[in-house]
């Protein structure tokens, strides 16, 4: 459990830093924020807390506090991995 929260954790704050500097550079060279970073960074937020209490109420029967907690981290340590591994790619061109 430990090492979950870590690892999303790390990965939570290599989004946050990797999203910040691509809307400050949008905002510096273009003049205006990204709209659809903007709706995607809401939408993920929206759709981890949708599993997390999904995740929530399937382990309730069975479960103790730790397997609840790693019910609610689960979504969103997959979440944050995806973004920090896409934040980190380099951006082709399209």
């Amino acid at each position: 459990m430990w090492l979950a929260w870590n690892e999303t954790a790390l990965h939570a704050s290599i989004t946050i830093v990797l999203r910040s500097v691509r809307l400050a550079t949008d905002l510096m060279t273009r003049g205006a924020l990204p709209a659809t970073e903007c709706w995607r960074m809401a939408s993920e937020k929206q759709l981890a807390a949708a599993e997390a209490v999904a995740g929530v109420l399937l382990a309730l029967p069975e479960a103790d506090g730790v397997g609840i907690a790693a019910a609610v981290l689960k979504p969103y340590r997959r979440h944050t991995r995806a973004n920090s591994r896409r934040l980190s790619r380099r951006r082709g061109k399209r």
